[in-house]
């Protein structure tokens, strides 16, 4: 495996084709950034110094404090100050995955594309966001993770996800369904609070329904909370 540093170069753009498995291990342990982080890529790295942007392609990953992150193509953006230089913004697409382990169990992440700082302290998760743990499966059109950093472990401190949201979780063999506007949760992902804006938030289990502006919902004990004005439809059981 062939290691580079990008800032050995000094030349205003490398192109540098890779047969086999690129490596980058970048130099992030400045103020400018919150921690040293490493990117591998299989297919290509292309440095500009002059525009100070990287680009990696091909099953590129990225890891920091037990964060990781994996997608086709990512774009790093970085900047110089005196003569420390640091990771600006990081944008990255095709099969975006991200998996974390919390309290709760592993946290999985699926997209089209992210965003995010050089500090990584928030990422932004957009197209057909998928978010997994323990059997509890939330989509939506995109999700805000923020993160914390503690004892040199990268965390989930809170979720943010907006449009399309759809939940789904088997029950006792029964099936759970939940369509919202957006949501939000604390980074063990254990309890999430569902909102509407333009119509209510719907949850459908078997022949019974309930809606309401805002649904809070323990994934682990199936406890549902609705705030404010409600509505429980049912029918009865077939004979």
């Amino acid at each position: 495996m062939a290691k580079i540093s990008w800032f050995r170069f000094f030349g205003s753009r490398v192109r540098v084709p890779a047969f086999g498995i690129l490596a980058a291990a970048l130099l992030l342990g400045t103020s400018l950034v919150a921690a040293p982080g490493r990117i591998t890529s299989q297919k290509r790295l292309v440095l500009d110094n002059k525009e100070q942007r990287a680009q990696f392609s091909g099953n590129v990953t990225l890891e920091q404090e037990g964060l990781l992150l994996r997608c086709e193509d990512l774009e790093v953006r970085y900047r110089e100050e005196g003569e420390k230089r640091g990771v600006e913004s990081l944008r990255g697409s095709g099969n975006v995955s991200c998996a974390k382990d919390e309290k709760g169990g592993r946290i999985a992440l699926r997209s089209a594309a992210f965003h995010s700082s050089g500090l990584l302290s928030e990422i932004v998760f957009s197209g057909n966001v998928e978010l997994s743990q323990e059997g509890f499966l939330l989509r939506c059109d995109e999700l805000e993770a923020r993160l914390r950093s503690a004892g040199g472990q990268r965390g989930i401190e809170s979720l943010h996800g907006s449009g399309n949201v759809s939940c789904d979780k088997d029950n006792k063999g029964e099936r759970i369904e939940l369509r919202a506007e957006a949501f939000r949760s604390s980074g063990d992902f254990s309890k999430v609070i569902f909102s509407g804006n333009t119509r209510p938030v719907r949850v459908k289990q078997g022949l019974n329904s309930l809606e309401g502006n805002e649904v809070h919902y323990n994934k682990n004990t199936n406890f549902i909370d609705i705030p404010g004005p409600s509505v429980f439809e049912f029918e009865p059981p077939a004979h």
